[in-house]
């Protein structure tokens, strides 16, 4: 799964996210900022590896493996009755082991023993106990001693010194009458070794195991005992402020842990959405690169008209390419048609398609705009194209009175073809598409023709075979992938002409009279149009004809807001 996959789907769900974290956010509020502060006490102890006494000093390989073993035997149930039975009260073994809390400090020999309790003098009393009894415990595991050893030796030793005393005495008690005679005659004495050479024997080899025995017992002893290096670094302190709930910390990790399962939510139910989740994916499934993006503008969500006269800079980039592609794929001996659809409705054709004649028109080509959406007939209505034939009248199928067939807009080289006076399925047929092309071609050099939802009516799909470029809008805030699929077979034949484009539709006016009385795209004609100053020649159609053919001509354009004439805006 791609980053960038993540970070769409997130941004297309981010109300999961919030939601997530709102959920999340409930336990804490509900709790509260917490219980009622309770008073905490903290010893401090060094844990350091005992050394045998007088020797030098060690480095242990694992000094960290020693203190981690002995946070385990503090904070062992055994030690935790030692402390209950200690301080007494009623304390139990779950209790004490509740109020405690060990923490050894990262790469060091320290460890923090601290304990809570509702009243100051409890938290330090179980706090010291804990430090004192652990280091009493830790202070006579270390001085016992290898007491049968020991002893075994000192007996032998005993024994040793018992039977040199009888193995002496029989040697004096030879000895001496030799040695009296010796002394008597005036002669050197004799000597044991050569008298009683078995009992020197014997006293000489009780004698070596004596010593042995001897240095044996003495390094049993120092052995077996060894320095205790653990010590208090701090008694256990007296708290004098109580410490505050823990409601903000279990509200925070609330708020963090529900967005965190939001985060999850949101790149799941994009993984099996049925929604196209960005351009890319539309893109593929289209198989056709996607010309761009059309934002949504404040400008637009008012006055969607305002597309046609002044349209927003943000847009104002992917329509001129819309227009680039379109020309790019006319014929150069006719006039280009330009067929603009959605995916479904409300998917913003009615606005691409208004743009898009407003930027042709711009550019210095006579323009005319089609309504052919007879579901939604918004140009017929906004333009107030209902007073002309329109499209009845271009087919000969009907006139009303004498009223000219197409309706001038505020633009002097932009006419709209309306739909008639009431609109209808059954004023456009799919069998009718030459002739309204043929009509089109003849009046304009550029024809725009707003034909609404492709899958609305089959004249849909008719206007797309026969169009030099189809723009195909596709709204992604809720476009869904089966549909544009079907989308996707239906202009198969025609992929070398579609143009997608991205679109953020917004809602258009109920009213379109309110559009009218605005002024910005045409209010119904005075009684006596003055004549405008300064006209501006408009380019002709490609073949020639006149641009005014079924039209009211120049004079028949309508008067602007400010009472002058309308130009075209550059």
């Amino acid at each position: 799964m791609e980053l960038s996959f993540i970070l769409i789907a997130l941004r297309r769900r981010w109300w999961l996210v919030a939601l997530g974290a709102i959920l999340g956010a409930l336990p804490g509020l509900l709790a509260g900022p917490g219980g009622p502060g309770t008073f905490e006490s903290t010893a401090t102890l060094s844990v350091e590896p005992p050394t045998p006494i007088g020797a030098g000093t060690v480095f242990n390989s694992a000094p960290d493996r020693y203190v981690v073993s002995q946070v385990n035997v503090i904070g062992s149930a055994g030690l935790a009755q030692q402390v209950a039975d200690e301080i007494g009260d009623g304390a139990t073994v779950v209790g004490v082991l509740a109020s405690i809390s060990i923490e050894q400090e990262p790469e060091t020999d320290i460890v923090n023993v601290t304990a809570s309790a509702d009243s100051a003098a409890r938290a330090q009393e179980i706090a010291q106990a804990y430090v004192d009894i652990y280091l009493a415990n830790l202070i006579a595991q270390n001085d016992t001693s290898q007491d049968g050893e020991i002893s075994r030796r000192e007996a032998r030793l005993t024994e040793i010194q018992d039977q040199l005393g009888v193995i002496n005495d029989e040697i004096r008690d030879t000895m001496a009458p030799l040695i009296q005679d010796a002394i008597d005659a005036q002669i050197s004495p004799p000597v044991a070794s050569q008298v009683v050479p078995g009992l020197v024997s014997q006293r000489d080899l009780l004698q070596t195991e004596y010593s042995s025995v001897l240095q044996a017992k003495t390094q049993l002893e120092l052995s077996a005992r060894l320095k205790v290096n653990t010590r208090i670094v701090q008694n256990a302190t007296l708290p004098s402020l109580p410490q505050t709930g823990n409601g903000n910390l279990a509200l925070l990790g609330g708020i963090v842990a529900g967005a965190m399962l939001g985060v999850a939510a949101a790149v799941i139910s994009a993984q099996f959405s049925n929604k196209v989740l960005d351009e890319v994916a539309a893109s593929e499934m289209l198989a056709v690169p996607v010309i761009g993006d059309l934002p949504n503008t404040r400008a637009l969500t008012r006055h969607p008209e305002a597309g046609f006269e002044n349209l927003p800079a943000p847009l104002t980039s992917t329509v001129d390419q819309l227009c680039v592609h379109a020309e790019a794929r006319a014929a150069i001996d006719r006039p280009l048609v330009v067929t603009v659809i959605g995916t479904q409705r409300g998917a913003g054709a009615t606005t691409t398609a208004v743009a898009m004649a407003g930027r042709f028109a711009d550019a210095g080509h006579k323009v005319l705009l089609v309504d052919a959406d007879a579901r939604d007939p918004w140009i017929t209505q906004s333009f107030n194209a209902t007073r002309h034939g329109g499209v009845p009248a271009l087919l000969g199928a009907k006139r009303a009175g004498n009223n000219a067939t197409f309706t001038a807009s505020s633009l002097p080289n932009v006419d709209v073809l309306g739909l008639g006076r009431e609109p209808s399925s059954a004023t456009l047929r799919r069998d009718a598409v030459p002739a309204l092309l043929q009509g089109a071609r003849r009046h304009a050099g550029v024809v725009i023709i707003d034909a609404g939802p492709l899958l609305d009516a089959a004249v849909t799909v008719q206007l797309c075979h026969a169009s030099d470029a189809v723009v195909l809008c596709v709204p992604l805030a809720d476009q869904r992938a089966d549909a544009l699929a079907t989308v996707r077979r239906q202009l198969d034949a025609i992929s070398d002409r579609l143009l997608p484009v991205i679109t953020n539709p917004s809602a258009k006016p109920a009213a379109a009279t309110k559009l009218a009385q605005v002024g910005r795209v045409v209010a119904e004609p005075a009684a006596e149009p003055k004549p405008r100053a300064e006209a501006v020649p408009v380019s002709e159609p490609a073949n020639g004809s006149d641009s005014s053919n079924g039209s009211g001509g120049a004079n028949d354009r309508p008067a602007r807001r400010d009472g002058g004439t309308t130009t075209p805006q550059r």
